[in-house]
């Protein structure tokens, strides 16, 4: 209903008409329907009645003398009944007796056993039961199977009759109700029209035109009343307005009057006031004014408290105030004065040494406004000087301060490099020692002595060594004992030889480690093109060993990453740190066999390279997380501080950062540096 409430009144009232006859006539339509639905149905059960009372009444004497062909022959009667598709007659016990099937009906299985004497209406099908008797005796009974195809064919026979007079019967309202509408709606419709007219044109002069007295014609005596009314008011308004803009123009000029006196004595004003505004700017400054054409200098209070002049020095103009600069800038600072004076600029700003009442020199930063005349011409300079010595001072120590940081940070980080460096070192020369010491045992073992008893047991029979060997039963063991003797000792030499084989290649590891280190140190602030994977392969090869000896697995995951010139050596010291502080973390906190380390190496969509270190070690608290970076911060008892800190600020000399993440205690950690991709110059 909500639709109608936009439409149209005309066609709402069209709508309504419509809607009310067809709901009328659908209603109609129904109730005939529905008769004549329950009419057919008390006809057809009238007539299925009639037919088994019938048939039973010819089949009593079959079921009576147990003759079932006469009573089928009976039930065959039926074929002239085409809505009777199955018939079924039970004896006195109840059971089937004789049966009849419609041959366009399907297949029909009558009960076992009599069904309740009756009627029933399916969705397509009437079955009917009725009792068979002979005189006042009950000998069996006979159940119709009757189909509602007809009922069916009557049913939408009615609906489309229905339909068709819904039809006809809507076409008829619309047309009438489109010729009656004209003359409800043609009152309407002028009002409509006059109350657009006056709304557009603001004409309240205008009248509608009464036709009925109905409502409508109510509706319209009240418009037009509402419409005289409103011409009143607005003759009323328009003398008021114009007697307004009298009274107006008359304040007005009596209002510029007022602003040209106020203007005249806001000029004044303005111009005592401009010292104070300026002055109110820069209270903790030396303030000055200087009248170019009288070479005038006024100076505030804080030029006595800031450089130990009074007021009344002397210092009253810039030929006095120039000797007071500094004799290394006096020449530059006066020269810069004048460019400014001679040209069109307003705003003066200079740096230089003054000197003080007791003769030492103050940095002060001199700023300055000119104001010109209308032909460009300086006529006056307001400044301010504010002494800026202890803030330079404080800025140069700063930035000592801030080199000998880096210094100690850079130390900082080689120490960390050295310190894997002798890490690798040591674990080699481990190995080295314990290849050693089982080559010494192994020579400690050989049984050299049993050689010279054979040499001298071979001395003592050399005159008849024929019969010593064949007969002696030494001679004929130490025939057997040669060739056992003789294997042990290629097998303690082979042994000897992979031990000492060993001991070469890791002084020759050793030897690797020292000049990859050397080579890298070379490069220190070098910006060179190298592939960042290269760069992570050294920082892991760097801990190579200690890992395995550790059980620590190292999963490396490279993505696609451009080569561009970056500083190899502060990217290795960082990864170097971190790798060693992922290494520490798990060995801190997981068993061996369960400590992993992940390097991930990425190109992000922001045009940076971002190199990912993630262990599942000891792991960092939330409030260590904003202080890890800090100089001198560590968490480690045998920490320095130096390593995160130093990384941080390598991160930051190469133009990116270093960021770090942990879920909390006993849950890892993991730290991103961010390189930007530098380009070609």
């Amino acid at each position: 209903m909500r639709r109608l409430e936009h439409l149209p009144f005309k066609r709402k009232l069209t709508v309504i008409t419509m809607m009310a006859s067809g709901v009328a006539l659908l209603l109609a339509g129904i109730g005939f329907t529905t008769y004549e639905v329950v009419v057919f149905r008390g006809t057809l059960l009238d007539h299925l009645g009639r037919t088994a009372q019938i048939l039973g009444d010819n089949s009593s004497a079959a079921v009576a003398f147990r003759d079932p062909v006469a009573a089928e022959q009976t039930l065959r009667s039926l074929a002239a009944e085409p809505h009777i598709v199955a018939a079924a007659i039970y004896d006195e016990a109840g059971n089937v007796f004789a049966t009849y099937r419609s041959l366009t009906a399907p297949p029909f299985d009558p009960p076992e056993s009599v069904p309740p004497i009756g009627h029933h209406f399916g969705k397509t099908h009437l079955q009917l039961t009725r009792i068979i008797s002979a005189g006042d005796d009950i000998i069996g009974a006979i159940q119709l199977v009757s189909d509602l195809r007809e009922m069916r064919v009557r049913v939408w026979r009615y609906l489309l009759i229905a339909l068709a007079v819904l039809a006809t019967s809507s076409l008829g309202v619309l047309l009438l109700a489109h010729q009656l509408h004209k003359s409800a709606m043609r009152p309407i419709s002028h009002l409509s029209a006059v109350a657009g007219m006056v709304a557009s044109k603001r004409d309240y002069s205008v009248r509608a035109r009464k036709e009925t007295d109905d409502e409508v014609g109510g509706l319209i005596d009240a418009f037009n009343d509402m419409l005289g009314q409103i011409q009143l008011r607005d003759v009323e308004l328009k003398a008021a307005h114009e007697l307004l803009e009298e009274r107006v123009a008359e304040r007005t000029r009596q209002l510029e009057e007022e602003i040209a006196e106020r203007s005249r004595s806001e000029a004044a004003l303005r111009e005592s006031n401009r010292r104070f505004e300026i002055v109110t700017r820069a209270t903790t400054d030396v303030v000055w004014d200087w009248d170019i054409a009288s070479d005038e200098i006024w100076w505030n209070e804080n030029f006595q408290q800031v450089f130990g002049y009074r007021t009344e020095s002397g210092m009253k103009s810039a030929h006095s105030w120039a000797p007071h600069l500094h004799p290394d800038e006096a020449s530059h600072v006066v020269a810069a004065l004048a460019a400014v004076l001679e040209g069109r600029d307003h705003l003066w700003s200079k740096e230089y040494r003054f000197r003080r009442a007791d003769g030492g020199f103050a940095t002060v930063l001199d700023r300055a406004y000119v104001l010109r005349d209308p032909h460009g011409n300086p006529t006056r300079m307001i400044g301010a000087l504010q002494d800026v010595t202890e803030r330079r001072t404080a800025e140069a120590e700063l930035a000592r301060t801030h080199r000998e940081l880096v210094e100690a940070s850079r130390r900082a980080g080689q120490a960390d490099v050295a310190t894997s460096v002798l890490h690798n070192v040591g674990n080699v020369l481990n190995s080295v020692i314990v290849s050693t010491t089982l080559a010494v045992d192994r020579l400690r073992g050989l049984r050299v002595e049993k050689i010279a008893q054979t040499g001298e047991l071979l001395r003592q029979n050399e005159a008849m060594l024929g019969p010593f060997f064949t007969a002696d039963p030494k001679g004929r063991a130490l025939l057997d004992y040669l060739p056992q003797l003789a294997r042990l000792l290629a097998t303690e030499r082979a042994g000897i030889s992979t031990e000492l084989e060993l001991v070469r290649r890791h002084i020759a590891h050793i030897k690797e480690i020292v000049t990859e280190q050397q080579s890298l140190a070379k490069s220190v602030g070098v910006l060179e093109k190298v592939p960042l994977a290269t760069v992570v392969d050294d920082a892991l090869a760097l801990n190579a060993d200690s890992f395995e000896r550790h059980m620590i697995a190292v999963e490396c995951r490279y993505g696609e990453v451009p080569v561009f010139p970056v500083d190899k050596h502060s990217v290795l010291q960082i990864l170097v740190n971190l790798i060693q502080n992922a290494k520490d973390a798990v060995k801190a906190g997981v068993p061996p066999g369960q400590r992993r380390i992940e390097l991930e190496l990425i190109r992000t969509a922001e045009q940076t390279v971002r190199i990912r270190v993630a262990d599942n070690g000891v792991g960092i608290a939330p409030e260590n997380l904003t202080r890890i970076f800090q100089h001198g911060f560590t968490t480690r008892h045998d920490g320095h501080g130096f390593g995160l800190h130093s990384g941080a600020l390598a991160a930051r000399k190469l133009g990116g950062r270093l960021v770090a993440s942990s879920p909390g205690p006993g849950s890892g950690a993991a730290f991103t540096l961010e390189i930007p991709i530098q380009k070609d110059s």
